[in-house]
């Protein structure tokens, strides 16, 4: 975790409403790890799918594939969208209590709070879960390995992001040739910084062999995640490294993001929602840390974010910005007086560390409602945080986002 590098704006917050209860939590189900060399995964064991360059917009009923019933009640385009989207990051499986940010992490067991966490959203019946990004703690196979196989126990289907700790660190140069004995220096060696994973297999392999159809990069196809008629959600893969400043830089690449501008802008119809999930924030976040704590710890959130929503959101009706990396609690709105259509950026805490929280999201025709809740209160009551600012205010846990009529 480093310093973060900023955008020009910041994005205001926007007044909370309360949002009702949530469904009980459920008992665990059995925790199931995959063998690669199972034959029946290796259908999804395959490289994460390329930026489309043009689509359509998914839709179940041309797909084929069948949505949840829940979510086919106001699938048409007049009857607005209703669907339920459940939001966890930051597993960090395979951290122990010796990891810190702004907590000591609280279990040498992540995949259990996980575990827990997974049993909860399957009582909730979502139509789709995001996990957004830190599946792992350092990327190692066997780490990635029990990730997966505990988020295949969602009974809905689920859509991963990479995140920073999902790649591993970067292999160290290697030796000087010698000199052959004789006085004239070894040529310098050839330092390795950060290569993007799609221009090395080898650092990129344990990601893609693990995670399979669930990482796919821009525009989601509707047989790895089934929504409703008029829903688009895009997956982002961000780059990141280490500047002479010092500074931990974070970006996405311009080829992502003109693909899915130009698929957007190509598309039949405007779509009713645009969902964009990135591991790193897009929008600002240093006043608000100013706000929380003076000495709060900011990891990072991409250059040019929103100049990013500013690029896509024009083209839907509104939209929706998922994201973790900070491991704290933010939700932020569009500017009433913008004349961009609305659109709101979530960022979520880490499961591993407090306050070890997910989200629920319900989309209706003119609101969107976002419920935070843990699945593991026993683990937190015995760990209380020295910081607990990062468990957000009450606007930034419960709310009611008013969209009005978007047709």
């Amino acid at each position: 975790m480093s310093r973060d590098l900023e955008q020009s704006r910041p994005a205001p917050s926007a007044p909370c409403m309360p949002s009702t209860p949530s469904a009980p939590r459920a008992e665990s189900d059995a925790q199931r790890i995959p063998d690669p060399a199972d034959p029946s995964l290796r259908g999804e064991i395959v490289r994460r799918q390329p930026v489309p360059g043009r689509i359509e917009l998914p839709s179940p009923r041309a797909s084929g594939a069948v949505p949840n019933p829940r979510t086919a009640i106001a699938a048409g385009p007049d009857d607005g969208v209703q669907l339920t989207l459940a939001i966890l990051t930051d597993m960090h499986i395979g951290s122990t209590t010796t990891n810190r940010w702004h907590n000591r992490f609280l279990s040498d067991r992540p995949e259990e709070t996980a575990v827990y966490t997974v049993a909860a959203i399957n009582a909730h019946n979502p139509d789709l879960v995001l996990v957004l990004g830190d599946l792992s703690d350092t990327a190692t196979s066997p780490q990635l390995h029990v990730a997966r196989g505990v988020l295949e126990s969602l009974k809905a289907p689920w859509v991963a992001c990479r995140g920073n700790h999902d790649r591993p660190p970067e292999p160290p140069p290697p030796p000087a040739p010698p000199t052959n004995g004789s006085d004239v220096p070894a040529p310098p060696r050839e330092v390795v910084k950060d290569v993007h994973p799609p221009d090395n297999p080898a650092v990129a392999d344990t990601w893609d062999r693990w995670l399979g159809m669930h990482a796919v990069i821009g525009i989601v196809p509707p047989d790895t995640a089934p929504l409703p008629e008029g829903v688009v959600l895009v997956v982002f893969d961000a780059d990141w490294w280490t500047a002479d400043d010092g500074i931990f830089r974070v970006a996405i690449d311009d080829e992502q993001i003109n693909a899915v501008e130009a698929a957007l802008d190509a598309a039949p119809r405007t779509p009713d929602l645009l969902i964009v999930a990135c591991h790193f924030p897009f929008v600002r976040q240093t006043e608000y840390l100013r706000q929380m704590a003076p000495d709060a710890k900011n990891a990072a959130t991409l250059q040019d974010g929103q100049i990013i929503i500013d690029r896509l959101a024009p083209l839907a009706r509104r939209s929706l910005w998922f994201c973790g990396h900070q491991h704290f609690h933010q939700i932020v709105c569009s500017p009433d007086a913008s004349d961009l259509p609305q659109w709101l950026h979530c960022t979520t805490a880490s499961l591993a560390e407090f306050p070890a929280e997910y989200r629920i999201v319900t989309v209706a025709p003119t609101s969107v409602t976002i419920h935070t809740e843990t699945a593991v209160p026993d683990l937190l009551h015995a760990k209380p945080p020295r910081t607990s600012w990062v468990r957000g205010r009450e606007q930034d846990r419960e709310f009611v986002w008013e969209t009005g009529d978007r047709s």
